[in-house]
This record gives structure tokens, C-alpha cells and sequence, in this order.
């Protein structure tokens, strides 16, 4: 049975009459009638009682009907979906984002753009650790992810935007010792234990803090590693550890934290990063509004 075929049947079996479904599907009531008996032919089954005044549908023709009619509306749904999808207006788009990072200037704005412009297209959003995060952008289950330029500068195959300038602070417990002083610099924590994502997880961001501290204090810091950004909140939050992060965390409104900025230090930047062989069709939308908001 064509799909032509199909549209005459459901036609012929809507009107329960050949002349007026003939003239509803632009053809000859003789060309419905023969396209109706190859179908009774094919099948082995007869779909219409005929006589000279009225056509109705044999029980099996109602089944063949009713499961034809649901077939062709699951056709036309099908198609409409796959049109917008042609056009960028239906899918779906995953953005992970490092832990620890404020989103709030950051991701409001196009999530509402998302939902008011394209309300077909769905935004997943994840939070995660540094390596994770590369590894999902890497095998393109991410289509993008907001991370620090110091871990995604040096990546192969990575492209990035920076999408937000942050700046360099110490955030200290406000029950530990050096909380109480009134100018606390980097120099004052030689003899402390500074927490700090290990090296497995994100070597750039380790390199970074110790060159600092033998730089422009002239001392290697001691380390107290642990797994992930969130671990390393977590430490500082409980009072038992200090932290150099940035002005862009969370943790900086924490009122159980000091935060003193280090101006001396260079900025660093929150960065939009992608994959470019990353085919979802939804991936242009996100890197295009950035591009023009940003």
C-alpha cells in the first residue's frame, strides 16, 4: 500500500462516499474506486460495502481506519518536528559549569532568551569539577561549558570566548587568626596550608597559585590538595582552611568567610568553551547570543 494510497482510503472511508472524496483529493472517481480495489487486492480483504445508495466500511475496513487515521497525524507530527528541527527551533543544548562559579550574571539572561525565542529547544545544566568537565566537552556530551582560562587555554581542539573578568581574592575563615588582622597579604600565608584542587584534576590551576606566591612573595606554598572545587569550598566554609579563588565564586557572600582582594595579581577570566566538532544544530544559538551580548 503507497502512502498515496493511504490518503485516498482515509478520504473515501472520511466521506463514506467516492464522488465527493474524489473531489476532495483533486482526482477522478474512477481513479479513487480502482485505487480503493488494489488496496482490497493487496490486502485480501474488503474495506467498503457497496450498494447503489451508500458505502459503509466492513469491520476490518474500520480497524484499518482508525489505526491508519493515527498513523498519518504521528506522520504529520514527524514531519513539523523535523521542519523546525531543519531550522534550529527544536532539540536540546547541555552546558556544564564549573563548581563554585556564581552563574547568576552569567546564565539568567540566556536561559530566559532560550525559553522566550526558541521554547522548543531544552537547556540542561550541569555542575562539575574541572577534568570532568573537559572530558564530557571532549566526547561532546556538553555542547559547552563555563570554566576558567587558566584550565582551558592550553586544551587541543577547544575553542573559547572570555565571557566575564574576575579578579584574584584570598578568602580567609572568619574564625581563623589572619581574619583579625586589618591588611592581610599573600606574603602572610607562607606558613599556612592553602586548599586547592589537586594536580590530577587541574595542574594549570596549581602551577598558577605557587608561581604567584614564589614570584611576588618569594616562597613555594604549602598545599592541602583535595578533589574537586567544591571539596576545596567546602574546607574554607567549615573554618579549618583558606583558599586563593576569585571574586566570582559563591563564597564570596558567605558571611562566615573574609574576602581581601589581591590587586596585585592579574585577572583571570570566567570563558565559554566548546568543542568546534560539535554538530548539534542548537550549539550556533548559544555561541551567537554570547558572541553579541558579551
Amino acid at each position: 500500500m503507497t502512502f498515496t494510497q493511504i490518503k485516498y482510503f482515509i478520504e473515501a472511508a472520511r466521506c463514506l462516499n467516492f464522488t465527493e472524496a474524489a473531489a476532495r483529493l483533486y482526482v477522478t472517481q474512477p481513479t479513487l474506486s480502482r485505487q480503493i480495489t488494489a488496496i482490497e487486492s493487496e490486502l485480501n480483504m474488503q474495506l467498503f460495502i457497496r450498494n447503489n445508495k451508500t458505502l459503509r466500511l466492513t469491520p476490518g475496513g474500520t480497524v484499518l481506519f482508525e489505526e491508519l487515521s493515527h498513523l498519518m497525524e504521528t506522520y504529520d507530527t514527524i514531519v513539523e518536528k523535523a521542519r523546525e528541527a531543519s531550522f534550529g527551533l527544536i532539540g536540546n543544548i547541555s552546558i556544564g559549569v564549573i563548581d563554585g562559579l556564581d552563574i547568576a550574571g552569567l546564565l539568567p539572561d540566556f536561559v530566559e532568551h532560550i525559553e522566550t525565542v526558541y521554547p522548543n529547544i531544552r537547556i540542561h545544566l550541569i555542575r562539575s569539577s574541572f577534568s570532568a568537565l573537559i572530558d564530557h566537552l571532549y566526547d561532546c556530551s556538553l555542547d559547552a561549558v563555563i570554566t576558567y582560562d587558566f584550565d582551558i587555554s592550553l586544551r587541543p581542539g577547544i575553542n573559547y570566548k572570555n565571557i566575564k573578568l574576575l579578579r584574584p581574592v584570598l578568602i580567609i575563615p572568619r574564625r581563623h587568626p589572619l581574619a583579625s588582622k586589618k591588611n592581610v597579604t599573600l606574603k602572610d600565608f607562607e606558613q599556612e596550608s592553602l586548599v586547592i584542587v589537586n594536580t590530577q584534576e587541574c595542574p594549570s590551576g596549581v602551577e598558577l597559585v605557587r608561581d604567584t606566591c614564589r614570584q611576588l612573595c618569594g616562597y613555594y606554598p604549602s598545599f592541602h590538595f583535595v578533589d574537586t572545587m567544591d571539596d576545596a569550598i567546602l574546607w574554607v566554609e567549615a573554618g579549618l582552611k583558606c583558599a586563593l579563588l576569585n571574586d566570582g565564586m559563591t563564597i564570596v557572600k558567605s558571611d562566615a568567610v573574609k574576602v581581601v582582594p589581591l590587586t596585585d595579581l592579574p585577572p583571570m577570566n570566567a570563558v565559554l568553551a566548546w568543542n568546534p566538532q560539535n554538530n548539534n544544530f542548537a550549539l550556533p544559538i548559544l555561541l551567537d547570543y554570547f558572541k553579541t551580548k558579551r
